[in-house]
């Protein structure tokens, strides 16, 4: 490893390298599915920007949650206030495309929400924006105002420069060779914890 020190550099040997730089800080907006997203004119965020269900900016809007794995299925709850209905978001509707592998359709916990019409959840991948709106892949469309990506997140190792270690592929979402998801193939001394 080598660093630099009041202008002199330094290096260091080590036998083993962990890397635990975590990948939850570069946000993965999962755009190349939807077409004219540059047409919307209302609000895109990513969660990892998301800070307050209650904000002004979300009180009687048409929401779009994109992806409804982990950080999708949080964002839900925290506009639904989770168990407690004093705590709901005065939203509108919540709209949540899930792509063609999703189950919340089968999910009996948004099932009041669902038949009052305030979440409505939808499957498939190709979603065309125009400025206020949003056509599914089923044909129908639905008035958005503010459209939050629950997209995951990027892998990223500036520090590595030799990529023939580490190979990051598919926009950032997969790396490896890792044998058991931690140790580099291609350099064993090359250790990886937390990215699982």
């Amino acid at each position: 490893i080598a660093q630099s020190v009041g202008g002199e550099e330094t290096h260091e040997y080590f036998d083993y390298v962990i890397v635990g730089n975590g990948h939850n800080s570069i946000p993965y907006c999962a755009t190349d599915r939807l077409k004219n997203l540059e047409a919307f004119k209302g609000k895109t965020i990513h969660s990892h920007n998301f800070r307050d269900a209650h904000s002004d900016e979300y009180k009687g809007k048409n929401i779009l949650i994109i992806g409804s794995k982990w950080s999708g299925m949080d964002m839900l709850f925290q506009f639904l206030g989770a168990k407690d209905e004093s705590k709901m978001t005065d939203f509108n509707t919540i709209t949540v495309a899930q792509g063609h592998f999703g189950f919340l359709h089968k999910s009996s916990n948004f099932k009041k929400y669902k038949d009052e019409g305030k979440v409505i959840i939808k499957s498939g991948d190709n979603i065309t924006f125009t400025e206020d709106k949003v056509k599914f892949e089923d044909g129908t469309e639905q008035s958005i105002d503010v459209v939050i990506f629950c997209t995951g997140y990027q892998y990223k190792f500036p520090f590595l420069k030799d990529d023939s270690i580490i190979k990051i592929e598919h926009n950032g979402q997969y790396f490896g060779p890792l044998y058991k998801r931690i140790f580099s193939i291609n350099e064993p001394t090359l250790i990886f914890i937390g990215l699982c």
